[in-house]
């Protein structure tokens, strides 16, 4: 059975939010000082009416609020800006997958979920190769990452997965497809990846350089 997913959840809330790499751009940019929507569209290049509508789900789980405008000399009826509540602080493995499966349940394509879990965590290791990025990453999930350099490539196994309770197609498959768009932004190709039930063995894949060059 399973039971319905509650959005009045504030980790649930939480996770769905910062699960969109726009809104976590703006949150970024909030952090820095208050800001109008108008002001935050020019920062990011988006439509008034995206920026209206991220921050209404920034500010229903709680991590912005809107407040009116500082008064002006000018005459004329004061706007809003937005305020960061807090800075963002590190969200655990759970509240990850929470918001990407999320994602998954209101539409929202595994590839497309994916590609934006990929590209946030290519960002938080833009200095590190492949290897170190998906490295460093399973390990910030919780598995037990084993490394075993090879001629052209460097395999990697994820031991004690720490998904095995919730493990199935969906959680795979997005965690599959994250590690080969994380890879390829840090020009690398995912090859052999093997996905294995938790309670008989570890996952495997292999790392290698676009272009086979070592």
């Amino acid at each position: 059975m399973t039971l319905p997913r509650s959005d009045a959840e504030p980790d649930a809330l939480r996770a769905r939010a910062l699960a969109s790499r726009s809104r976590r751009e703006l949150l970024a940019i909030l952090q820095e000082g208050p800001a109008a929507v108008v002001a935050l569209a020019a920062a990011t290049g988006l439509h008034v009416n995206a920026i209206r509508q991220h921050l209404a789900v920034l500010e229903s789980a709680g991590l912005v609020v809107r407040e009116p405008s500082p008064p002006r000399d000018e005459p004329g009826r004061r706007g809003n800006v937005y305020r960061a509540v807090q800075a963002i602080s590190p969200v655990n493995p759970f509240e990850r997958i929470a918001g990407m499966l999320s994602r998954v349940a209101d539409g929202a394509s595994i590839d497309e979920v994916a590609a934006d879990e990929g590209a946030r965590l290519a960002d938080a290791h833009a200095a590190s190769s492949a290897v170190d990025a998906v490295a460093a990453a399973a390990g910030d999930l919780g598995f037990n990452v084993r490394r075993r350099p090879r001629r052209a490539a460097t395999a990697i196994e994820l031991h004690d997965c720490p998904f095995a309770a919730i493990a199935g197609p969906t959680v795979c498959a997005l965690h599959r497809a994250a590690v080969e768009h994380l890879a390829a932004r840090l020009a690398a190709r995912v090859e052999d990846f093997s996905v294995v039930d938790p309670r008989r063995g570890p996952c495997s894949l292999s790392i290698a350089p676009l272009g086979g060059i070592p």
